[in-house]
């Protein structure tokens, strides 16, 4: 089966996935959709059918200016995650 969670027009890169704990995942990656060029964070959460089930895209998670890249997720057990990344 294949899963889309993002399709915005610009590059996604450095996809990182974790459990959500209640049988989904949330995804967290690199994006380039802002305008400037720079990378930010976004994620997104899929259920257990594989429909996600945040907003169409996936919901940012900074944006701040200039680069953030290379993020890393953990579950928090509590069905949220905690993502940290590189600036």
């Amino acid at each position: 089966m294949e899963l889309q969670f993002c399709n915005a027009l610009e590059p996604q890169q450095s996809p990182q996935i974790c459990t959500d704990g209640k049988e989904g995942a949330i995804i967290t990656w690199m994006d380039y959709r802002e305008i400037g060029g720079y990378a930010h964070i976004y994620a997104q959460r899929v259920d257990s059918t594989g429909s996600t089930n945040w907003t169409n895209n996936g919901i940012v998670i900074c944006n701040a200016f200039e680069f953030q890249q290379f993020p890393k997720i953990c579950s928090d057990g509590q069905g949220g995650a905690l993502i940290t990344w590189q600036r």
